[in-house]
């Protein structure tokens, strides 16, 4: 499986089908056709209640396990019954582990359900540890209280967001960078910002495939997310489209700041309910 080398030996492919906001139904047929058209990674969450689909769509492509890259996430909700809430996502998915999990954000008690992701991952459930919209303090606490860096942390990543300072601080912990919502949930501003749109035009390619390229030069994962086949495809393809060094430059300063930040996630932490995966 060629990809990036994580900091625990394990190697994950540079971009996989993201599946947040896709409903059960378009989740299962999205999974399915990008297993059976390249794609080797499928990232998903607990609280994207879309999992059991995920797992249909697994099981309905037929890829070999050892063949593609699973990623879920834990959110804080959860972290109270830690365990019991992974081997709900096992079940749900239909697969005995997971390639990589990630606590979704730093809520609650994320010092101690970092402790019961590691404790996952002695128990041969999870392969590599990671988290999701951490700073670079709440990483050096992690490491600091066990000794352990996490091999992944996703987070906000896009032209308009490019992070570029950040990245370098996680290069230095040797912990990958992952980009969730790399077009900014479809942002127009983003889609149609007038740089990408002339080197998409200079390339033959579209101004996603652009941002995808320009991630992925930069050694950042990708996740892109669709209910789209065309669109499943054409993000793919991105991997053959190679930017020059000006190119990444322009883009790069095309960043605005931060995004936006956690806001939205301590709004979502705070407005779910705790038992959020039975609403069927």
């Amino acid at each position: 499986m060629d990809g990036i080398k994580l900091n625990d030996g394990y190697i994950i492919p540079r971009i996989g089908l993201g599946t947040f906001r896709i409903s059960p139904q378009d989740a299962e047929k999205s999974v399915e056709y990008a297993l059976r058209n390249g794609y080797c990674m499928i990232d998903t969450a607990n609280v994207y209640m879309n999992e059991e689909a995920v797992g249909r769509g697994i099981k309905s492509a037929g890829k070999p396990r050892d063949e593609f890259f699973l990623t879920s996430k834990i959110f804080p909700n959860a972290f109270k019954n830690f365990s019991k809430a992974l081997d709900e996502t096992l079940e749900r998915l239909q697969v005995d582990y997971l390639d990589l999990l990630l606590l979704h954000r730093p809520y609650a008690n994320w010092k101690k359900a970092y402790q019961d992701l590691l404790e996952a991952k002695k128990a041969g459930k999870v392969r590599s540890v990671g988290v999701s919209n951490f700073t670079v303090k709440q990483i050096n606490e992690l490491v600091a209280l066990t000794g352990v860096a996490p091999a992944i942390n996703q987070i906000e990543c896009n032209p308009h967001c490019a992070k570029i300072e950040f990245q370098k601080e996680m290069d230095k912990l040797s912990v990958a960078t992952q980009s969730w919502f790399p077009f900014n949930g479809g942002d127009k501003k983003l889609l149609e910002d007038e740089t990408l749109v002339r080197i998409a035009n200079e390339h033959s390619a579209t101004v996603p495939q652009v941002i995808l390229a320009y991630l992925m030069q930069r050694n950042v994962i990708v996740i892109p997310g669709s209910r789209n086949p065309e669109h499943i495809q054409s993000n793919f393809e991105a991997q053959k489209l190679v930017l020059s060094e000006q190119e990444m430059l322009e883009i790069s300063a095309l960043s605005k700041g931060n995004g936006h930040g956690d806001f939205l996630g301590s709004l979502f932490y705070r407005f779910t309910p705790r038992n959020y995966y039975e609403k069927k």
